[in-house]
């Protein structure tokens, strides 16, 4: 029977308070992240690991543990698309300890250790909504106040190798490229690559749990292709090139949680169809200024990628848009809209820093937002009837010194 003493309060509140977000979206499951996180902490609670990972229905997900004598409380939460996640703890001879097999998206396990053992948490997805077949979803454990919380840091970058290494060959990924590195306060590391057409991952991760450290990937013109500015030491980029291109990949750091330095390891990998063509040297990344036209090319470029995306995935094209936003001017528009499942797309350019997006029907009622800290808002809803809608875009944050930049608008019918 699962044991759910202290976090079982938080059912409802997940349960009531959804947030807003997109398929297979890392940041909604950070914000799951978060709240349990928050959680914990105002009960007293110390959370030893956290960790945000994605998962699907032909591979598990392991953490294992060194424990001393306590009371521990471990919890997984799938995200938006995730339908039954089951939680098993065994112990150091493989022995199932207690589980959480309810038909929900979030196991909760209690673990009473008497004595120092080893444990092995495994979280299994079982189906997912819709068409998805895989989702991101967050881990937590946490131990009752008074006992000692077991070190989960890696000891080094060789450690932090071998996971992404092993998770990615897990995935059936190949890995073309690993390394670590080294960062001071405010400091980047930057590699450059030519890559060939084909799909990538890129995982980082610092040594310490409480930094921040951000990643960012570069085009040959200089404008980013994607990037992963989310709180936490791990980011991970993944994106397609349609052909091949010269890339930079950047690590920052953000915030160093002790000292001056923190080091960092590196995996990059691909599918069947991608390769490192060059490296180093012999790739010339330009540095092109920012400017209103660069911006406007920007945007001009990623209208073009959401319009293969609605030809990929056989969408019905309903509106697209680009325009000029100010700083801490929302702009609003209306539509009708015929019955249906509709997705709204909107992203910024490289002087829009925090795009938000919110969906409103004829009586003010909000049916969708998105107001994460990115600037690629994403909203979903159905509507059986007929009717109009307004859909506010808010330039939440600029880039430092720009008050203006542009943004596209897609909106498409499933």
């Amino acid at each position: 029977m699962k044991k759910v003493y202290v976090f079982a309060a938080l059912i409802v509140c997940f349960l009531i308070a959804a947030l807003p977000a997109f398929a297979g979206s890392r940041s909604y499951a950070n914000d799951l992240l978060d709240e349990w996180m928050a959680y914990a902490d105002e009960q007293g609670y110390e959370v030893f690991y956290s960790n945000v990972d994605r998962i699907d229905t032909d591979n598990s997900v392991s953490y294992y543990y060194d424990l001393e004598p306590g009371n521990y409380y471990f919890v997984a939460e799938g995200g938006e698309d995730t339908e039954d996640l089951d939680m098993y703890v065994y112990d150091e001879d493989g022995n199932e300890i207690v589980s959480d097999e309810l038909d929900d998206n979030y196991p909760m396990c209690e673990v009473l250790v008497n004595e120092s053992t080893s444990i092995e948490v495994e979280v299994i997805a079982y189906s997912f909504s819709g068409h998805e077949d895989s989702d991101y979803f967050c881990f937590v454990a946490a131990i009752e106040p008074g006992n000692a919380a077991p070190d989960t840091n890696a000891s080094d970058t060789d450690e932090i190798i071998d996971y992404w290494t092993n998770w990615a060959e897990d995935s059936d990924y190949n890995v073309i490229y690993t390394d670590s590195g080294e960062l001071g306060v405010d400091d980047s590391d930057t590699y450059d690559f030519e890559l060939d057409s084909g799909h990538y991952y890129i995982y980082a991760e610092s040594l310490e749990d409480a930094d921040d450290i951000d990643m960012f990937v570069y085009g040959s013109d200089g404008e980013v292709i994607i990037s992963d500015e989310l709180s936490d030491n791990y980011p991970i980029c993944e994106f397609d090139l349609r052909r091949a291109d010269e890339v930079q990949i950047k690590i920052s750091s953000y915030d160093i949680a002790h000292g001056r330095s923190t080091e960092y390891g590196l995996v990059i990998a691909t599918t069947e169809d991608g390769a490192i063509l060059n490296q180093g040297s012999d790739v010339e990344i330009q540095d092109r200024p920012l400017t209103d036209q660069t911006d406007r090319e920007y945007v001009d470029g990623l209208r073009g990628s959401y319009m293969e995306m609605v030809d990929d995935e056989n969408y019905e094209m309903i509106f697209d848009e680009i325009r000029l936003l100010q700083d801490g001017e929302p702009y609003t528009m209306r539509i009708t809209l015929g019955s249906g499942d509709y997705i709204v797309y909107a992203e910024g350019g490289l002087r829009i820093a925090d795009l938000d997006l919110r969906v409103s029907d004829g009586d003010g009622y909000v049916v969708a937002e998105d107001t994460q800290n990115d600037s690629n808002p994403v909203c979903e809803f159905s509507t059986r009837d007929s009717a109009t809608y307004e859909i506010e875009i808010d330039p939440y944050d600029m880039v430092s010194g720009w008050s203006e930049g542009y943004y596209v608008i897609v909106i498409v019918r499933d």
